[in-house]
């Protein structure tokens, strides 16, 4: 079997893992399916696999949704995914990879500053406003603004259904805000979509096994174990 389907499948696998479990692989799986596809098309061929897992997600997360505090945090993510889509239509696929390392490996840093911190500077409206924007410019270039975005519902004193739903939501609609933006630039199109879907068994599987296997894992220690790969996986882009 060719190596890219291989990486493909194994990317939609740990798609539906990362969607029903602990989730903050997304530094994590565009580095490894830039390896098959090097440049700017791996960021379209993931969202058809996000906006599927994205359903069902917001399927399952559908009570209690804080809708004032998701409008107001989408509003800015849609800004910043529209500055990200400008800079990648600027970028060559050499350019893009050492962008994409740098901001995975600045993600990896800021996400364990802001856990050891407890910092509460969210609370501020300027700076939730910047946070949203900067959170909507790195899922668009790195699908990795989980910490910022985690940080700023964290700080919303939302009870723990209101909290999970309206973040599984913040991150369907973004996803869904993205496609428009990804197709002006050329990056989606139906190449791009058949390939995302022909991994759809590999999602599913995912999905299940995520949903199975939240019980029975060491959280913490998963984490740390993510976090390792990423950094690997940004010092390869860095040094590719």
């Amino acid at each position: 079997m060719d190596s890219t389907i291989i990486i493909l499948h194994l990317v939609a696998l740990l798609t539906g893992i990362s969607k029903f479990s602990i989730g903050g692989m997304g530094a994590l799986i565009l580095p490894l399916l830039l390896i098959a596809y090097p440049d700017g098309q791996a960021l379209a061929i993931l969202i058809p696999m996000f906006l599927l897992t994205d359903i069902l997600t917001m399927a399952v997360y559908r009570h209690k949704i804080a809708w004032r505090i998701l409008l107001r945090l989408l509003v800015f993510m849609v800004l910043g995914c529209g500055i990200g889509a400008l800079l990648l239509s600027y970028l060559d696929p050499g350019e893009f990879t050492l962008a994409i390392g740098s901001i995975i490996l600045g993600m990896l840093v800021l996400s364990i500053y802001l856990e050891r911190s407890n910092s509460q500077c969210i609370k501020t409206p300027a700076v939730a406003a910047g946070s949203g924007v900067f959170a909507g410019f790195i899922s668009m270039t790195a699908n990795s603004a989980g910490p910022i975005i985690s940080l700023y519902m964290m700080q919303q004193q939302l009870g723990k259904t209101s909290y999970v739903s309206t973040r599984a939501w913040v991150a369907g609609l973004v996803n869904v805000a993205k496609v428009p933006m990804l197709i002006s630039i050329g990056l989606l199109n139906i190449e791009t979509a058949k390939t995302s879907l022909s991994a759809l068994p590999s999602l599913l599987v995912g999905c299940a096994l995520g949903f199975l296997i939240l019980k029975k894992i060491n959280l913490k220690q998963m984490t740390w174990a993510i976090r390792v790969l990423i950094l690997f996986a940004a010092i390869k882009l860095l040094f590719n």
